[in-house]
C-alpha cells in the first residue's frame, strides 16, 4: 500500500495535480486510493480523522486523481 501510494502521489506531482493542495490532504487521499486498491478495509471517514482532513476534501482530491486517469 505504501508503495503504490509513492507512485500514485509521484504521478499526480508530475500532472502537477498537487499545486495549491495541501500536502496532507493529498497525502491522506493517495494512501486511502492505495489502500483501496490493495483490499484494506478502510473508509473515508476513518482516514479523515487519522490525518485531521475532511472527508470531502478526501473526496474531492480523489475525484480530481479519478478525473486524471491516476487512479
Amino acid at each position: 500500500t505504501k508503495r503504490d501510494a509513492i507512485k500514485l502521489l509521484t504521478k499526480a506531482e508530475k500532472l502537477m495535480i498537487t499545486s495549491g493542495k495541501n500536502p496532507i490532504a493529498v497525502a491522506a487521499t493517495v494512501v486511502y486510493a492505495a489502500a483501496l486498491k490493495n483490499g484494506e478495509m478502510v473508509t473515508q471517514t476513518k482516514m479523515s480523522e487519522v490525518s485531521e482532513i475532511s472527508s470531502v476534501t478526501i473526496r474531492n482530491i480523489r475525484q480530481t486523481l479519478k478525473n486524471a486517469k491516476i487512479i
